[in-house]
Formats: C-alpha cells, structure tokens, sequence
C-alpha cells in the first residue's frame, strides 16, 4: 500500500469513530470541496475551470467546441479559430475541421459527401450516388446501360455492346460466329450450326443441313421438308414414289417404268401383260373382283386391308383422303388457298415472311428470324455500307452500289469504271499494281520501254504490224528469211554467201555442181546415187549400187530375169544385157558432148561483163539450184574433156 493510500485510510477510520462517538458531520476528501447548491463534494481544481467542468481533482474538460488552454490563462475553455470556414464539417482546433458524419475531407476546411461506390456518377449526400447520362444504378454500383440486353456479351459502355469470344455485333445484338456457314441451318453457338425445321445433317456435318422426309424415298429424293421429289419414270403415290405404266396394268403390278407383272392367280390377256384376267366369286364394294377372293378397286380407290379405300392423287397433307380426291383437314389445321388437299397450320396471328409451321406456332421463311413475333430479314453476311431490308439483300447507302451483283456489299461508286483499279471511295479511282492514274484512269506501267509497241498490261508490250515478240523486245518480221537477218517488217538482209530470191536466201556456189546442188556456200551436195569427187567436191560421180543400173542420169532398179526363161536364152540374154549397157554408156558420152559444145557456143555468144556489173555478171543457170561463173568455163572444159576420156575408156 502507498503512503497516500495509508494515509487516507487512517483519515478514514478515524473520522469512522468521530462518527460514532460524537454527531454526525460531512468532511469532504482531500481535493475535493463542498457543494451547498448541489449538497455534494465537488472535485477541485487548483487553477479553476473557466468556461468548462472540473470532473476530477485537477481535471478540466470543455463542453464542446470549446478547447482546453493553457498557454496564457490555465483551465480555461475558449472556442477553436480556423482561418477558413469548415464546410460539412466543425472546427475542433485551430486550424483543424472535423467533418460531419457521412463526409470526407479534401483539404484542410472541405468536406465532400462519402460514398462506398460511386464510379461512374456523382456522390450528392452521404452514400447517395447520382449516376452519370447513360448509367443506371444497379446492385448499388453505377453500371452502363445499354438499349438492347447485349445477350452474349456484355454492356461496355452506354448504348454498346462488347460480345464474348465466339460472337461478333450485327446491329445492337451479338450473334455466334460460325467460319463454315451454315446451309439450311442456323449459326446458335460459335461454330455450332442447328438445322433448320425439317432438315438433318449431312453425313454427320452439321454444318450441311438437307431436307428430312419421314418416308423413305425409294426411286426419287427429298427435295424438300417431307416432300419426295420421283426420278424420272416415276410418280409419287401414297408419300411413295411408284413407277408408272403408260398403260395402266389391270389386275397386274407396274413394277418398272412401263413394265407391269401380273399378280398372283391372273394371266396375261392375248399376250397383252398390262391386261390381266382374273377370275372371282365375290362382289367388291368400290370395286370389281379381279381373282377369287380378291379385289380390284374402282377408279379413285385402291386396295387397302382388303378394303377399297379412297385414293387422293395429291396426298393429303395434314388431312385424311375421305373421297378419291377429296380430302379433310385434322383438327388445328385449314385447307391452303381453297386447295383441300393440302391442308396448312392456322395460327392466331399473321405470320408475314414465315409460315404457320404448327397450330398456334409460327415459323420464319428461310432468310428470316423470329425477333419480337415477327420475322425480320437476316443477312448471312454483313451489309458492308448498306442495310438489310431483305434475306441476304442489303440496300446501299447513298454513293455506294452493290459489287459483282453480291448485293450484301456496297462498294464506293465512281463516275467512271475505274478499269484496272478500283473505287476507294465514292468518286475516287484507286490504281491496281502496275498501273498508274493519268487523267482520271489507269494506265499500264511497262519498266522498260516497248520498242516498236505499246505498254498494254504490266511489263506487257504488244508489238506494231509487221513486228512479233522476241524474248523481250519486238523484232521486225520478214518471210523467206532463213540464212539471213530481218532488219525492218519484210526487209531481208542475206547472210555473207547467200543471195536473196523469191524463194528467200539461196546459198552461192562460184563452181557448178554437177549431178548434185549448192547447199551451202560453195557446198555441193550430190544426188542420190552419185558420189562426190575427193579433188573436185563440186563433181560428183554416179555410183549405183548391186542390182541397180544408171538410166539417163538415174539409178533405178535392175529388172530380175524372167523364171519362163530356159537356161538355153540365159545367155542370150546376158549378151543382150550388156549391149544394152554398152549402148546407155555411149548415148550417156555423147549427150554430154553435145551439152559441152552448147556451153561453149553460148558463153562465146554472152557478151563479157566486167566485175563492176556485180557479183552475179557472170553466172549462168544450168541446173536447178546450181551457179558456175565464165571464168570456170576453161575448168569445164577440161572436166568434160576427162569425163570423156572416162566414158571412153568404159566403153
């Protein structure tokens, strides 16, 4: 125990006995002080509470705003200054604003409304949030607020609409994306297609949808939701495609086209297969007994369950075939257009654009949806600058028009057709590679010039007449002109040793050459059977082979003795052979004299040119294809003159 708290214990025990021995008195503890207003001890305060409540010894507070001072006066109580105005809120010390409850403080005098979440809109009083043009309060926060639901997606901003992966934005309303598009179906989930009412997928590919018939097509195909479309030779019957007989095949099936097979019990009639006659004992009711205890219904009925049942050639959709021909609807359905054998969906409502698919459901025609009870125009494919105001029919905004017909885009439209470039943007012409724009068109651009042509196309030149395409480059054309150079359309320069004729550049030889031809310049070629001198190559010689003869200048084949023949001629013969021989070699010798003789008689006759008269003054045609110059004639002569000695010495 403390001695202050000692000390007060003995005070207190002793004033107990003063109490007890002597009368009653009231003795206020130390720092503490009688009240006679209140009749109470009142604690002490040394230096008083101006202005404030002394609530223990020494102990002064102030009744707010009031502040405790001690700088100048002790316990004394004065109201807090600030050099500025608190706003929303009370000056608790000098220069120090406390703000009201439900407010926050942006600087050292101002207090703003608080709010817990207020982005996107403005805080007005504590925790009440205006939101911004285009917000709405939602779960206490501000969120964008769009027109349509944004399903698929999510509202981004005011009046747009972000779609999730998989989705893309036509119009205000994200639709499934699907990269293969979905025929006779619909894109309902990214790359997920659904066939459309009474289609299936093809093979599996769903993306693929053809038409569903709830009855097998034998002979024929589902062209079109429950309707078989029949090959050729084929009817449809009873939702069954049947062949047809030309002529009908009584008592008889048609089991082909134009072919009938007598039923069981019947035979053909005089050989007629599509008659067949039956025999019975029985009448039938809408019919005639075509076999014994079978039936053969009238015209507009057939058999069914042993009962001649009517017969609707147009089967009765939704219906039931009361007469031949005549049908009547089930319940929920009515006939379409007056036609009772077809019998449609009512619907309470107008299906425009759709179809009443079943009582009371209204299904869209292909191209269009259900948004809203009505059927709205869809547009596979996005109206590039344009709007959808039909299936798949986009009408172009004003200076664009549809491309290549493709009416779902609009490209920009130009005065004029922009040839060898393209419409950028309406009235102005973009130039494609390889062109350039000149005077508002596109004009081919060639990296080289075209020398004698035209720049048609990129790097494309098109040659002038009496020019053609030579790697790059147009060069002049000339005809006949083998063994020479074109210079110019038709102008032919002949080569050193050619010389130009209307056979074109024929080859010169300064020598003759006999028995064969000049086919290069100063090259003789020899005829066939003839064999070129190794002294002279411009002489050839006759050179036959076994069994062959030379006839005037000519090789032909020997003629094979006659097997009629006895061997008593055979020399005879022979005999005669070489006589034959001997006389061909001495008509050979002597028109080769006389041709000697002309050469000589006609170059004494031509008068001499000199060289200045060109290069062919002084040749003579002998041969086809065969020059020899005067100069040679004195080389002639002794050529001849040897080749006389020759055929001499043969004979």
């Amino acid at each position: 125990m403390s001695a202050f708290h000692e000390r007060r214990y003995y005070q207190t025990l002793t004033l107990f006995f003063i109490y007890l021995q002597a009368e009653p008195e009231l003795v206020c503890c130390d720092l503490y002080n009688w009240d006679d207003d209140t009749e109470a001890c009142v604690p002490d305060c040394e230096h008083g509470c101006i202005h404030g409540t002394c609530v223990a010894p020494n102990h002064c507070v102030c009744a707010p705003p009031m502040i405790l001072h001690n700088s100048t006066t002790p316990n004394t109580c004065l109201q807090p200054v600030c050099d500025q105005p608190c706003i929303n809120g009370n000056c608790t010390a000098n220069n120090q604003c406390t703000c009201n409850i439900g407010f926050k403080p942006i600087d050292l005098y101002t207090c703003v409304p608080h709010c817990t979440n207020c982005t996107n809109g403005d805080c007005v009083s504590p925790n009440v949030c205006n939101c911004h043009k285009g917000y709405t309060k939602k779960n206490g926060k501000c969120t964008p607020q769009c027109k349509s639901d944004c399903r698929n997606g999510y509202c981004s901003e005011p009046d747009k609409c972000t779609c999730n992966d998989g989705y893309e934005l036509k119009g205000d309303k994200c639709e499934p994306i699907c990269e293969t598009s979905c025929q006779n179906g619909d894109c309902i989930a990214p790359n997920t297609c659904e066939c459309k009412l009474g289609y299936e997928p093809k093979n599996g590919r769903k993306e693929i949808c053809i038409p569903k018939c709830s009855s097998d097509c034998n002979n024929g195909y589902c062209s079109e939701p429950d309707k078989c479309t029949c090959n050729d030779g084929y009817e449809l019957r009873g939702n069954k495609c049947q062949p047809v007989c030309k002529k009908t095949c009584q008592n008889g099936d048609c089991i082909a086209p134009n072919k009938c097979e007598c039923k069981e019990g019947f035979e053909s009639k005089n050989g007629h297969k599509e008659i067949c006659v039956p025999k019975c004992g029985s009448g039938c009711s809408n019919g005639y007994c075509s076999e014994p205890g079978k039936c053969t219904c009238d015209d507009g009925y057939e058999l069914r369950d042993s009962k001649c049942q009517p017969v609707c050639k147009t089967p009765c959709q939704n219906g039931d075939c009361i007469e031949p021909n005549k049908c009547k609807c089930k319940e929920g359905y009515e006939p379409k257009n007056g036609h009772k054998e077809i019998c449609i969906a009512k619907c309470s409502s107008d299906c425009k654009h759709g179809y009443c698919s079943e009582p009371g459901k209204c299904t869209c025609n292909d191209g269009y949806e259900l948004r809203g009870n009505k059927c709205q125009p869809v547009c596979k494919k996005p109206c590039q600058n344009g709007i959808c105001t039909a299936p798949n029919i986009c009408e172009c905004k004003k200076g664009y028009v549809p491309k290549n017909g493709h009416k779902e885009i609009c490209i920009p439209k130009c005065s004029n057709n922009c040839s060898h470039g393209y419409c950028s943007e309406p009235g102005k012409c973009t130039c494609n590679d390889g062109y350039k724009l000149n005077n508002n068109k596109c004009e081919p651009v060639c990296t080289e010039p075209c020398k004698n042509g035209n720049c048609v196309a990129p790097d494309t030149c098109k040659c002038f007449n009496g020019f053609e395409k030579a790697g790059d480059t147009c060069s002049p054309k000339c005809d006949l002109c083998t063994n020479g150079v074109c210079k110019a359309p038709n102008m032919c320069e002949c080569n050193k040793g050619y010389d130009r004729t209307d056979k074109g550049c024929v080859p010169i030889c300064e020598k003759i050459c006999v028995n064969g031809f000049c086919s290069a310049p100063n090259e003789c070629t020899c005829n066939t059977g003839f064999t070129q001198d190794t002294l002279d190559p411009s002489i050839c010689y006759e050179n036959c082979g076994p069994d062959m003869d030379l006839i005037n200048g000519t090789c032909v084949v020997s003629l094979p003795p006659n097997p009629e023949m006895s061997s008593g001629t055979t020399t005879g013969l022979a005999s005669m052979q070489m006589t034959w021989i001997v006389g061909g070699a001495v008509l050979l010798l002597l028109i080769v004299l006389v041709l000697v003789v002309i050469s000589r008689l006609y170059a004494r006759k031509s008068p001499q040119k000199t060289p200045e008269d060109g290069p062919y003054g002084s040749v003579a045609y002998t041969v086809p294809n065969t020059l020899f110059r005067k100069d040679d004639l004195i080389e002639e002569e002794e050529t001849n003159d040897t080749l006389l000695d020759r055929g001499t010495s043969a004979v």
